[in-house]
Parts: structure tokens; C-alpha cells; sequence
């Protein structure tokens, strides 16, 4: 058996670390599919620049209604989503006052 360096985890011979390495993610042999990177242990969808994992889709924590500023959080009806908030949209032509 190899002797691994610290984090490091014997895989047939080779030291890996198991908390970020695509092809033996959490345990030897455990290969990340395609789009996914291996974090923490656990292979997760790997998400553009400005998008966030929200159970394996990607989504704009800023614009998005469905998960507006986090994960999950829906705005109520009526509402859109504006940089990260759930704010009142007013039809053409007025004003949200107070």
C-alpha cells in the first residue's frame, strides 16, 4: 500500500485527494459525470460565472423569481426578481410609491 501524504488517499497506486479530484471524488473510482466538478468530496453541477447550483440547475440568484437571492426562495405573484430581491412590478405607465 502507498504511504499518502496528508489528505491524500492511495487509489491503485496513485495519491489522490478525494475532496477535489473528477475522477475519484469521495471515494477511489467515483468519476464525476460531465459538467461536474468534485467539491468537498461530492460531485456537483459545475456552474457558470454568476449562476449558482440550485439542485443540479443552474440559476441567476439576481434575476431569477423562482430562487431569488438564494436557493428556493420564490417571490410571491406580482413580484420579479431584481438583483437578488423580490420587488413589486407596476404595470406601464405608474409608479411603486412607498
Amino acid at each position: 500500500m502507498l504511504s499518502c501524504g496528508p489528505g491524500l488517499t492511495d487509489c491503485g497506486g496513485i495519491c489522490r485527494d478525494l475532496m477535489v479530484d473528477g475522477n475519484n471524488c469521495g471515494m477511489c473510482g467515483t468519476v464525476c459525470t460531465s459538467g461536474e466538478v468534485c467539491a468537498s468530496g461530492v460531485c456537483t453541477l459545475s456552474c457558470a460565472s454568476g449562476l449558482t447550483d440550485c439542485g443540479g440547475v443552474c440559476r441567476d440568484l439576481m434575476t431569477d423569481a423562482m430562487n431569488c437571492g438564494a436557493c428556493g426562495t420564490t417571490c410571491a405573484s406580482g413580484e420579479t426578481c431584481v438583483s437578488g430581491t423580490c420587488t413589486i412590478v407596476c404595470g406601464s405607465g405608474l409608479t411603486l410609491c412607498g
